[in-house]
């Protein structure tokens, strides 16, 4: 039977985070680019758009005292003023303390059951709560393959995707929430803004958040009027020192070298010809606008990106969020000389003189232009995380659960601690196994 239609009654909102005229303002500029993009016009009008600076400055700045400038801004002293600094992506998880988790599992259920009725109304697979409206997808979503954590819900709430578990109270190995601002939400409203935006979500839903875990994070540099064969150049000719071995490059949506591998990488490529092939009008108008602040499709486009996730961002002493703002100046530097840099002459690495390479003076460019989007390094360490310890009844629980495994296949079955024992000394015998010393 068809369910009966159901509307929810929002209590007044008294999120004093949200400046309504602030929102207001980025609502109508919105869309006024929607508007452009369906009409597929070739320029916009700057003057026109002028609202947006206010309406978007806190997705895009810093506060001024961490000398920060605007990710969609040009720095004003910068030689190259239209080269603008941003992060491409953010993914963190989230530990979560659910105050009500009986009712919000009950409508998170609802409408993912909803969302999966053929020609349901529209809004049916939303969820309401104080300050906005996200939809629930029909799917659950697994992380890492068959044996990784299920996260019974997914959401999309404005340019967000919020993966939401279902547990009322956080797991010790497991989050609660994992939620990712893709290259989309990070060109549209700023990463700063997205975490910032997920954060109210979550505290609206009834959550108490433990804590977070950044999980990875893409920092950029896009150079309108820049094209990618200086960088290519350089490249075939290895003219660059980087810590990373490894190395790639293809040419089947332009240019794009890579230089080294996950858990941390550096990707040069043409991002003209990729938002080209793409050719989605609204994010089309959304990169000349924010980040290359030109009227028409600029003659070239560059992008210059490190991706760092989990493993590389804790060897670097960067657990959450918060962290990463707060070393992310020393990062930048870090990335763009320690890490990697291109030089002008060739690299005698067979004498070990790779010191004495000159800097390659677009890459000395890069480098400001970065520094002028993350400010001047404090000095920060960028030292490991210290190793979590060892959940040693955890590993005695796998130990005694491979070693019943182990039985099985040979047709015996372990019920006690002492069986397991006498079992595993019998076994190591018949098979000359040894425990390791030293």
């Amino acid at each position: 039977m068809r369910r009966p239609s159901r509307s929810y009654c929002l209590p007044e909102d008294a999120d004093k985070t949200l400046d309504r005229a602030m929102e207001q303002a980025e609502q109508n500029f919105e869309a006024q680019i929607d508007s452009m993009a369906a009409d597929d016009l070739p320029v916009y009008d700057p003057e026109a758009n002028a609202v947006c600076t206010a309406a978007r400055a806190s997705a895009h700045r810093a506060s001024a005292d961490a000398g920060v400038h605007s990710s969609n801004t040009p720095p004003s002293s910068s030689k190259n003023e239209n080269w603008i600094g941003a992060e491409d992506w953010l993914e963190w998880v989230l530990y979560v303390q659910w105050t009500d988790w009986d009712n919000l599992n009950d409508r998170l259920k609802r409408a993912k059951e909803d969302a999966a009725i053929e020609g349901a109304p529209p809004d049916w697979d939303a969820i309401l709560f104080m300050g906005g409206m996200a939809t629930v997808d029909r799917m659950g979503v697994r992380i890492g393959g068959k044996k990784g954590p299920y996260f019974a819900y997914k959401l999309e709430y404005e340019e967000l995707t919020v993966l939401i578990a279902e547990r009322e109270t956080p797991h010790k190995n497991f989050p609660s929430v994992i939620i990712w601002a893709d290259g989309e939400a990070c060109l549209s409203i700023g990463a700063r803004e997205a975490y910032e935006k997920a954060t109210r979500m979550i505290q609206a839903l009834g959550g108490k958040i433990i804590r977070n875990r950044l999980s990875r994070v893409d920092i950029c540099l896009d150079m309108p009027e820049v094209a990618i064969e200086p960088f290519d150049r350089a490249f075939l000719e290895e003219r660059y020192i980087c810590r990373a071995v490894s190395k790639s490059r293809h040419s089947g949506t332009g240019v794009t070298v890579s230089i080294g591998k996950s858990p941390l990488m550096c990707r040069i490529y043409d991002k003209k010809a990729e938002v080209e092939l793409k050719a989605n009008p609204h994010k089309n108008l959304c990169m000349r606008v924010y980040r290359w602040k030109c009227n028409t499709m600029p003659e070239a486009a560059t992008r210059v990106e490190f991706e760092l996730r989990r493993d590389a961002l804790k060897e670097r002493g960067i657990d959450t969020v918060e962290d990463y703002y707060a070393k992310r100046a020393d990062l930048v530097a870090y990335l763009t000389y320690d890490w990697l840099r291109f030089t002008a002459n060739p690299v005698d690495r067979k004498n070990k003189n790779q010191s004495k390479a000159r800097m390659l003076p677009l890459w000395n460019q890069v480098r400001k232009a970065f520094k002028n989007f993350a400010g001047s390094p404090p000095g920060l360490p960028l030292e490991p995380l210290p190793k979590e310890k060892a959940d040693v009844r955890n590993l005695l629980k796998q130990l005694l659960g491979v070693g019943q495994a182990a039985a099985r296949f040979q047709g015996k079955e372990i019920r006690t601690v002492p069986e397991f024992l006498e079992y595993v000394a019998a076994g190591t015998l018949d098979y000359g196994l040894r425990m390791k010393t030293g």
